[in-house]
């Protein structure tokens, strides 16, 4: 599933991101909260950003950026996320009550 177009413009700077999300499969999670069946889901944001009105000889490092986060959702409602990992960090559920 891929939604692009989310666009956001000010008078100095526009800013486009592209979702793609990818459904990996299905795997149990383990968490101190307990163990989960769960839907493993991939998303990737890619985002481009341009200035107005920049002076030409005025240097900007590289504002476009590309995020992969791994997201694994509870199968049974409420499809609470479970575990999520993106760059380096990991959250993970510690606690659950009904």
């Amino acid at each position: 599933m891929e939604l692009s177009g989310t666009e956001v413009k000010t008078n100095e700077m526009t800013s486009e991101s592209t979702f793609v999300n990818k459904i990996l499969g299905a795997e149990k999670v383990t968490t101190p909260a307990g163990t989960f069946d769960t839907y493993k889901v991939e998303q990737q944001i890619s985002t481009k950003m341009t200035i107005a009105n920049m002076p030409k000889d005025m240097k900007m490092p590289n504002m476009d950026s590309k995020i992969t986060t791994t997201t694994w959702y509870a199968k049974n409602a409420p499809h609470m996320i479970i575990k999520s990992v993106s760059d380096g960090m990991t959250m993970t559920l510690l606690k659950y009550s009904k």
